[in-house]
């Protein structure tokens, strides 16, 4: 269990790098047979935070709770693979509730906070930035061509 479940928080160690995150409370673990949930603490810090949840298995639903027990979210997917954004005023913490989405509830899962950058820029970002830095390139060329007339 504790190679699988160390491929799992790995994978999701990646998603979090990948987006410019640093991980928080770091999570592996399996139902067993006669269990129909789990509950969990999850740190948070002020700002940007995000819940990733990986399966090998089966998707699951969960639920997030503030610290004062208050439902903030309930997320049922049929993905494996999960991320759910929230934010925090300061030094905080959850509690995620666990549920199998399938019969199968004996496979691993993974959960992991993380906090902080979120960039996640993809094809439509990278293209945005490249025409910024065209536009910034074509302006500079401008201004020394004027500079240059002016001076000669």
């Amino acid at each position: 269990m504790r190679i699988a479940g160390n491929k799992l928080l790995q994978s999701i160690l990646e998603d979090i790098s990948d987006n410019f995150q640093k991980p928080q409370t770091q999570i592996s673990d399996k139902f067993l047979r006669h269990e129909s949930s789990r509950t969990y603490r999850l740190n948070l810090k002020s700002g940007k935070n995000s819940i990733y949840i990986s399966s090998d298995r089966t998707p699951f639903a969960f639920e997030l709770y503030s610290q004062n027990k208050k439902l903030m979210a309930y997320v049922d997917s049929v993905q494996k693979t999960q991320r759910f954004n929230i934010n925090s005023r300061g030094q905080d913490f959850c509690f995620i509730k666990i549920y199998p989405s399938s019969p199968k509830k004996e496979g691993l899962f993974a959960i992991v906070s993380a906090y902080g950058g979120l960039l996640s820029f993809g094809a439509w970002g990278v293209f945005k930035i490249l025409i910024a830095a065209l536009v910034l390139l074509v302006s500079i060329s401008l201004l020394a061509y004027i500079v240059i007339r002016i001076m000669g």
